[in-house]
């Protein structure tokens, strides 16, 4: 049921159907806004801008002063395709890239699941760490910020031994197992919804192949000028927690950075993913990031991971 006002425009009781019109907006309602709250209990606010419905903050605006300019992230040129999370109805933006063999699917944004708690809390299931916790960042595209065991639906013991220990008996699965690129290519699907996976370490490098260097994907909009963002992945400086440093600054005075998590350990309390600065011009160098840490995730869709065999073993 949609009622308006001279403010916003009111989504209430929505039914499934009405759900799935939240991924586009007409054009009588561009400039107006949904107000919904999600299976958490959060109170969402969905701005109508360019025909999709955006989340952003219920506490301030996106024009606010105090915060990045983020109507200018996605890449004009590029022809979006949108995802509903089954799990709480967030719609994300999506891009198609296609390396001659498979069709990659990604999020052009990064995941936003869970419910808000304050850094330093215990993650468990469904819940994130906000930037400087702020809603705002979480709303607008940054989005949350998991400790690695989090990311990865695991226990929190994981965070501090190995995976296949008997403190933590999980592990991830190899489809790829006996083939020399099986590490790089871990399935995993984590806190990403049904029918997706985090992106693992030989999908990020599809994206180093197509671009050159992670600096052609990033947003230019946030970053520093001149910055492309050729594919449409738009890669924001969403920062990173630690229990020691607590925030990242990612004020435009300072070096922005951003992180995220591979499905992949390193030593018992560490684990793997790119780190982009911007102030370098580079291919994303592989960190090695405490697992206590928080940092972002992208997810991918499934594909048929042994089509992938079959690519590999032709090149």
């Amino acid at each position: 049921v949609i009622s308006s006002s001279s403010e916003y425009t009111t989504l209430s009781n929505a039914s499934s159907s009405n759900d799935n019109a939240l991924e586009t907006c007409s054009e009588e309602f561009e400039g107006m806004v949904r107000i919904r709250k999600d299976s958490l209990g959060n109170q969402l606010k969905w701005d109508c801008i360019d025909g999709f419905w955006i989340l952003r903050s219920s506490s301030s605006a996106a024009s606010s002063s105090s915060y990045f300019d983020t109507t200018k992230v996605f890449n004009p040129d590029i022809e979006y395709g949108s995802y509903r999370d089954s799990r709480d109805g967030k719609v994300y933006r999506t891009i198609e890239i296609n390396n001659g063999f498979i069709p990659f699917t990604f999020f052009a944004e990064n995941l936003n699941y869970g419910k808000m708690i304050e850094a330093g809390e215990a993650q468990s299931d469904s819940t994130k760490y906000c930037y400087n916790n702020d809603s705002w960042y979480c709303e607008h595209g940054f989005g949350g910020l998991y400790t690695w065991s989090n990311a990865m639906n695991f226990p929190s013991n994981c965070d501090s031994v190995s995976v296949g220990s008997d403190k933590c008996p999980n592990d991830f699965t190899y489809p790829l197992s006996g083939h020399s690129d099986s590490a790089l290519f871990v399935y995993h699907r984590g806190i990403c919804d049904e029918g997706w996976h985090i992106m693992n370490a030989g999908e990020w490098d599809e994206i180093r192949k197509f671009s050159k260097s992670l600096a052609a994907v990033i947003t230019s909009e946030i970053w520093v000028p001149g910055r492309e963002n050729r594919y449409g992945l738009s890669l924001l400086p969403a920062s990173k927690w630690s229990p020691k440093d607590g925030f990242a600054p990612i004020t435009k005075e300072d070096e922005m950075l951003t992180s995220f998590w591979y499905p992949w350990q390193g030593d018992y309390n560490w684990a793997h993913g790119p780190t982009v600065y911007t102030s370098q011009d580079n291919t994303g160098k592989l960190n090695g990031i405490l697992k206590t840490n928080a940092v972002s995730v992208r997810c991918v869709k499934n594909y048929n991971i042994f089509d992938y065999v079959t690519w590999l073993s032709q090149e």
